[in-house]
């Protein structure tokens, strides 16, 4: 009698560990998960943007098998606004209470919109689950286009601050038209306020230690993914040119993420062009091309957000895929054609393979020399002033011209309406 009394205060008191531990073990170790599935790392100003995020268990309960968690864990998700300067606001999630199942094969959908006018202010959206015994928390931060800031890194195909936060960039939309209003005022302006020749800013990428992008394809090898750099420099120090390279080694999914995170870093030392190379590796690595459009806009953002409007002159070197990739490639060529109409930027081709290099991915060296050449001519400002003045002159002598032919027709007109005068 008295073991078996034993007995049962033995087993009673184990069963009572056990629960105390499962407790344990489900606040440490069996917090739901927040997740952001869907949110756009570029959108224009004028959008309005929808937010997904997913929660649910990353594991199987470790108790499961001794039926102890068998039950739904209710859970509530806010979202808040936060806007320095201003009154937190809260975003509705839909739904704001949930039940998660305890399985990790459960996936629950939440939502929360956006709207335009938040789109235009620099903040951070902070989304918190809640349940009865833990709270994690998810953070999404508001940047502008203008100013992404020097916290920015690329991971994978997305932007994220050093803190974790995932980002969204905001860029304005422009048209072809919006540049056309005063557009001759506007360029005799620019060619009159450019300031002395201090150089240019070349802004590129290329393959992490000039190794490889796809092994499984062709190489030139006397021309490596980072031989422009080298070429670059001697060509400009040979033309006696300012040339500062802006170039950061990617790792990521989409090399254009990476330049425009390192363009966050980017300070402006005078220059008097600037030059956005994106290459071909987006094309090789298969970017979608609606994010490499919109990273391009949202570069051009930046540098134009770090001088006073109109005294730089940005040229977006339009990419060359090669032979291989031309069919897959142009869609990336429209999109930078389209970028560099819509915000007015001057263009240059891309140096391309001929004739047996169309074997390999990159162009020769001897083509590259010639782009760069026709490059420093380009962005000199005394022949782009030269070519203000000639323009001037030529529109000048074609005034003159018109004014001596209207002249010349009222004389006749009225020689000729003296002379049927006369005869009557």
């Amino acid at each position: 009698m008295v073991v078996r009394l034993g007995a049962g205060l033995f087993i009673l008191i184990v069963t009572m560990a056990l629960g105390a531990g499962s407790s344990n073990l489900v606040a440490e170790e069996l917090c739901p998960t927040l997740k952001i599935e869907s949110v756009p790392d570029i959108v224009f100003s004028d959008q309005a943007v929808q937010v997904r995020i997913a929660t649910g268990f990353d594991r199987e309960p470790p108790l499961r098998q001794l039926r102890r968690i068998t039950n739904l864990t209710p859970a509530e998700v806010t979202a808040v606004l936060t806007i320095p300067g201003e009154k937190d606001t809260p975003l509705e999630v839909v739904p704001s209470q949930l039940e998660i199942p305890p399985y990790n094969d459960t996936s629950l959908p939440l939502r929360f919109a956006i709207s335009q006018r938040y789109l235009q202010t620099e903040g951070r959206i902070r989304i918190t689950l809640k349940t009865s015994y833990c709270e994690v928390e998810a953070t999404i931060a508001l940047r502008r286009g203008q100013s992404p800031g020097e916290d920015l890194f690329a991971q994978g195909a997305h932007l994220y601050t050093q803190d974790g936060a995932r980002v969204m960039l905001t860029v304005d939309r422009y048209g072809e038209a919006s540049y056309r209003r005063w557009a001759v005022p506007k360029a005799i302006l620019r060619s009159l306020t450019l300031p002395p020749d201090e150089g240019v800013v070349y802004l590129t990428t290329y393959s992490n230690n000039g190794k490889k992008i796809l092994p499984a394809m062709n190489h030139n090898s006397s021309s490596p993914p980072n031989g422009k750099l080298g070429i670059l420099r001697e060509e400009f120090s040979a033309a006696k040119r300012k040339l500062r390279i802006i170039a950061p080694a990617f790792n990521n999914n989409a090399p254009a993420l990476g330049l425009l995170a390192e363009a966050g870093r980017f300070l402006p030392e005078g220059e008097t062009a600037i030059m956005i190379d994106p290459g071909i590796e987006d094309i090789l690595f298969g970017t979608p091309v609606a994010l490499y459009k919109n990273v391009l806009h949202a570069l051009v953002s930046r540098i134009e957000g770090l001088y006073p409007p109109g005294t730089r002159e940005i040229f977006l070197i339009i990419p060359a895929p090669p032979a291989g990739l031309s069919g897959r490639g142009e869609a990336y060529v429209e999109a930078a054609t389209k970028v560099a109409r819509e915000r007015h930027l001057s263009v240059m081709p891309a140096p391309r393979n001929s004739g047996r290099d169309q074997a390999f991915l990159y162009p020769t060296n001897e083509a590259r020399r010639d782009f760069t050449r026709n490059l420093i001519l380009r962005t000199q400002v005394s022949s782009r002033r030269g070519t203000f003045y000639l323009t001037v002159g030529v529109l000048l002598v074609a005034l003159v011209a018109f004014i001596i032919v209207q002249v010349w027709n009222r004389r006749r007109l009225r020689k000729l309406v003296e002379f049927t005068c006369s005869e009557e």
